[in-house]
This record gives C-alpha cells, sequence and structure tokens, in this order.
C-alpha cells in the first residue's frame, strides 16, 4: 500500500484483504478499482472514473482516508488515483500519473486509457 496523498492510498486486493494492516494506518474505507474499468478488453469507463475520482476527492476534503485496489494495483488503482490526483489538485493527467508513480513504481502508464477521459476544466 502507498500513500498518493494524506489521504488517498493505492495499492492490491491482497492489501485490501489485511485488515490488521487497515487499522494500523487508520484506513477508513476500500474502493475498488475494478468497478470503473470494462472486463476484457480492460478500458475505462470514463463516467464512472470521473464520478469515483469526484467521490475520493470528497472523502478526502472531509477526512476520510481511503485505499483503492484493484487486483495487481499497478493499472486501474494508479489510473484512478491519477484522475483524482489531478482533479483535486489541478494538475494535468501525465503530472498526475508521474507523481502516482513516484509513490508507487510498479505503477503502469496507459496514455489509451486517458484519451477516454474529458478535458480537465481550469
Amino acid at each position: 500500500m502507498d500513500w498518493i496523498d494524506n489521504n488517498i492510498a493505492v495499492g492490491s486486493l491482497l492489501d485490501a484483504e489485511e485488515v490488521v494492516t487497515l487499522m494500523k494506518k487508520d484506513v477508513d474505507l476500500i474502493l475498488d478499482a475494478r468497478l470503473c474499468f470494462t472486463h476484457y478488453p480492460i478500458v475505462p469507463i470514463a463516467e464512472k472514473i470521473i464520478t469515483h475520482a469526484n467521490f475520493l476527492r470528497v472523502l478526502s476534503e472531509n477526512g476520510a482516508r481511503t485505499l483503492i485496489h484493484c487486483v495487481w494495483g499497478v493499472d486501474r488503482t494508479p489510473f484512478l488515483a491519477m484522475v483524482y490526483y489531478a482533479g483535486k489538485y489541478g494538475v494535468p493527467y501525465r503530472d498526475a500519473y508521474e507523481l502516482v508513480k513516484s509513490k508507487r513504481p510498479a505503477t503502469v502508464y496507459h496514455p489509451d486509457w486517458i484519451a477516454v477521459l474529458p478535458a480537465l476544466k481550469s
């Protein structure tokens, strides 16, 4: 599990199942990023990504500590964290992706996934 900021962490399914660790790290909620993607081929569902990223932003602004996870935590989870971070901090998607990757080095960059998202509003 890797914290993107003070309130949002990214991790794997195994991280989400480690209840004692979650309690020690004061995690309040768990969000499954797989709900925001098609099954096969795996591509983001833009409306769901935006909705979940906005939800994460509201949770964060209210002090909730949330773990986002998928199976491995290297594709879908960092992607959702990137959209959350870009929206909350007003940075371009690519810059947000770099930040997420700096916190979770195993992150895989998917420029084709970014292409399905609406442009960020300034």
